[in-house]
């Protein structure tokens, strides 16, 4: 859980002021974020689930997800 917060203050301005300057023409500021960013955290998501077993690995998906 702290991983979110860490994540959320780092992460979440660095893509906010990001998306405030890119500007594609039929899909708006931040849909391209979303296209994806959306199937990258189901893959993480999914991952989580497989690597309970080994630490190490599961560290590394939990924090995919977050990102």
């Amino acid at each position: 859980m702290v991983l979110d917060n860490i994540t959320a203050i780092i992460i979440q301005p660095i893509i906010g002021n990001l998306s405030n300057w890119i500007w594609i023409r039929k899909l708006s500021r931040r849909m391209p974020f979303l296209i994806i960013g959306i199937p990258f955290a189901a893959l993480f998501l999914g991952l989580i689930g497989t690597f309970e077993e080994m630490f190490v690995l599961l560290l590394v998906a939990i924090c995919g997800f977050n990102i």
